[in-house]
């Protein structure tokens, strides 16, 4: 029996049990198997807190849930926003088309649920996030205007983009090929700037899409990310991830599994939240249905893809995007973006050289900077060879460009575990050149200075010296474009 199978069933003859009684039969059922106990125990607790999963979609005609109940006449105002109707709920508030008075333009007033905003930390948290996502600028996503607390209430105030939802797209039939992969493409773009930028969505889903009249695509409710690091947008000081503690974000239905067992959410979440998006707009059907939404998120944690209807050059890239191990899956949108080009060229993703690829720039990281320390070392072993008056000036620099060369690569190293490589690479290739060249240089100097007395140390400074540069300069882009590619 596979595990899906196993897990739905301990979790529906849980199901018939007191509640009380439910976590201990769990414990009980699954032998030993800890995977297996938590993957009950999560289905356990989202049929608890809600049987639908997919939410409202975001341009309903009816009118939305606000403090418990359902208001029978919209206000006319909120603040400066003048309201001219309703756009839509979901689960984590209400959202209103409205006319920001002092600016002179239309908004989508998105009023925050009232459980999300009553804490003070919890209002904390929400203003530094919807900061990160004003940081923001992109032609896929809609654009966060401000946060607004009006009336001890939390409101954001975003772009109103006219047009349909993905849902509503595919509401009578799937999307072409040529239709699908020009919107995963804009997709991948948007979370590859996003993700850039050290901010992941948490919730991507058709209804969260919107297809504007002229075919291009914007992502919604940004305003509601989730900073991935400390250093995004203004995030706390203490380094903790900034979300409202208890609270669930996202749509199970296209919640990757670490959400689904409640760990936290990376950019690989929204990569995968972005394969079953693809799948299902270009067969009409989610990948993990079930008949409940219950066996929806089982076949999420333990269940294969079902990509019956999905066009067969489109496959590979869906499977790319949602394995269940987040290590498993294209390690950044970037990637995604780059495979999806490859279909359009009528080639197969060929996700077995991308892991390889992406090894081999680690390992050209780890390989450079043990080289570039080793190098140091060495013009310090030698530093009484030289000139008294040169001597110090040329230790310091190699020193310098050597540790600063290993520093900043081995944070490139340990930071793609987070961020995409060649986010990495961008903030700091510039200072590593550098020190590289000091390095470099400082080793040439070197053995230029003690040619005559000692010609084999001599041969081994400039030799290294040569290396320096090559590796900085022909090997490191190399393999940098091979795993970014």
């Amino acid at each position: 029996m596979s595990r899906y199978a196993r897990a739905t069933e301990i979790m529906l003859a849980a199901l018939d049990l007191a509640p009380a009684d439910r976590p201990s039969f769990v414990v009980q059922q699954s032998n030993g198997d800890d995977d297996l106990q938590k993957d009950v125990l999560s289905l356990l607790a989202a049929h608890a807190k809600d049987q639908h999963f997919l939410e409202t979609p975001a341009n309903v005609e009816h009118a939305g849930l606000l403090d418990g109940g359902r208001p029978d006449v919209l206000p006319a105002a909120i603040g400066q926003y003048r309201i001219a109707g309703l756009l839509g709920e979901g689960g984590m508030g209400v959202v209103y088309l409205a006319e920001d008075t002092r600016l002179g333009r239309t908004v989508a007033l998105k009023a925050i649920a009232p459980q999300f905003t009553h804490d003070p930390g919890a209002r904390e948290r929400l203003r530094r996030e919807a900061r990160a996502a004003a940081a923001l600028s992109h032609p896929g996503i809609a654009t966060v205007y401000a946060l607004e607390e009006i009336d001890d209430r939390l409101y954001i105030a975003a772009e109103h983009i006219p047009g349909v939802t993905l849902r509503d797209a595919i509401a009578n039939a799937p999307l072409p090929l040529n239709e699908v992969l020009a919107i995963g493409r804009r997709l991948a773009d948007a979370l590859a700037a996003a993700h850039d930028h050290g901010v992941i969505h948490r919730d991507l889903k058709p209804e969260n899409v919107m297809r504007t009249p002229d075919g291009s695509v914007k992502i919604l409710d940004f305003g509601l990310a989730k900073a991935l690091d400390a250093n995004a947008a203004g995030a706390a000081a203490d380094g903790n991830a900034l979300s409202v503690p208890g609270a669930i974000f996202g749509t199970p239905a296209y919640m990757s599994p670490e959400q689904l067992r409640g760990d936290a959410a990376g950019a690989a979440s929204d990569i995968f939240a972005l394969g079953v998006l693809l799948a299902e707009i270009s067969s009409g059907r989610h990948p993990f249905g079930g008949e409940r939404g219950t066996a929806t998120m089982a076949r999420v944690l333990s269940a294969e893809p079902d990509l019956a209807g999905v066009p067969p050059v489109l496959q590979p890239v869906i499977t790319g995007c949602v394995a269940k191990a987040a290590d498993d899956r294209f390690r950044s949108a970037h990637e995604v973006r780059a495979a999806i080009d490859t279909v359009a060229r009528g080639e197969t993703p060929r996700l077995g050289d991308r892991a390889a690829a992406f090894w081999w720039w680690q390992f050209h990281q780890a390989g450079a900077s043990v080289f570039s320390i080793a190098l140091a070392v060495s013009i310090w072993l030698i530093w009484g060879w030289l000139p008294r008056n040169l001597a110090p000036p040329l230790l310091v620099a190699a020193i310098v460009g050597g540790f600063g060369a290993a520093t900043l690569r081995l944070h490139q190293w340990f930071s793609s575990r987070m961020l995409p490589p060649d986010a990495v690479t961008r903030r700091v290739s510039v200072g590593a050149r550098a020190n590289d060249l000091i390095l470099a240089a400082a080793s040439m100097i070197s053995g230029l200075l003690i040619q005559g007395e000692h010609p084999a140390a001599s041969g081994f400074l400039l030799a290294a010296a040569v290396v320096m540069m090559l590796i900085s300069f022909v090997v490191e882009p190399a393999t940098a474009r091979a795993a970014n590619r």
